[in-house]
């Protein structure tokens, strides 16, 4: 029997021939070849003993000890080897499955008093810095980043506020929601709107006095909020699964290179 065709089971893959298994490694060493890594090197990156990959060409040579390679083996070292396990183990499918890169630039640091730094005028258009998410978002976006404890318990340092470029809704359709803002002076603030008097609002924050009779021209709503520590787990993967990638240097820039 074989599982071969039930890519993502969990369960090992038992009763592979040794045909079966010489596909799989050759699509194992067709991947090292392609990207020059070594498969002790890669074994290793997965989480896997580094004898994972040499143990394979073991089971493909009959050694009767050791056997084929389990979906969970599979799983582990297709990220490393910038694929999917789907073609190692079968061949169907696109060979590169290089996750993409979504950049969004950061436009502010958001500290005490809800208030973003630097002015407004101060960013240039293509941000201060940049964050890569390796999962789709909308266009025109935009992110503003926590620094520092004053925004606990809400917010935490790294946390990212990920908000749409353009306004798109009325002022008034905003009551009550918290949304980044930029007032008529050209301060911007991460605080809640609320219905103020006439052509103004309240700006409230969980760390600070409300700020009435503030006229704002723009909001970015917020789209997703995404924690320090998921962003963390995103640099932690993309240096697992892409060594080298570039998301090394925001993972170090804002959370050191122990995080």
């Amino acid at each position: 029997m074989s599982t071969v065709k039930e890519p993502f089971a969990s369960k090992p893959v038992t009763g592979q021939n040794t045909g079966m298994i010489e596909d799989v490694l050759a699509r194992i060493e067709k991947r090292l070849t392609a990207l020059g890594l070594k498969a002790a090197a890669v074994s290793k990156q997965a989480g896997l003993s580094e004898d994972a990959i040499r143990n394979l060409r073991r089971a493909a040579k009959g050694d009767v000890n050791r056997h084929g390679a389990s979906t969970r083996t599979i799983e582990l070292l297709a990220p490393v080897l910038q694929t999917t396990p789907g073609w190692l183990m079968t061949g169907i499918g696109d060979e590169d499955a290089t996750t993409p890169r979504y950049v969004i630039p950061v436009m502010g640091y958001v500290g005490a008093g809800a208030k973003v730094e630097p002015e407004f005028e101060q960013v240039p258009p293509e941000g201060l810095d940049t964050i890569e998410l390796p999962f789709a978002i909308p266009q025109s976006m935009v992110a503003f980043m926590i620094r520092g404890d004053s925004m606990l318990p809400v917010y935490h340092d790294g946390d990212a506020v990920i908000v749409y470029r353009d306004q798109t809704r009325r002022v008034d359709s905003f009551y009550g929601e918290e949304a980044v803002v930029l007032t008529t002076d050209g301060t911007r603030y991460l605080k809640t709107i609320l219905k103020g008097d006439s052509e103004t609002v309240t700006l409230s924050s969980f760390n600070a006095r409300p700020m009435e009779e503030m006229e704002i021209v723009w909001i970015g709503e917020i789209y997703v909020t995404i924690r320090a520590r998921q962003l963390r787990r995103m640099a932690k993967i993309e240096r697992t699964s892409h060594p080298g990638r570039t998301f090394d240097a925001f993972q170090n820039a804002h959370f050191g290179d122990g995080a």
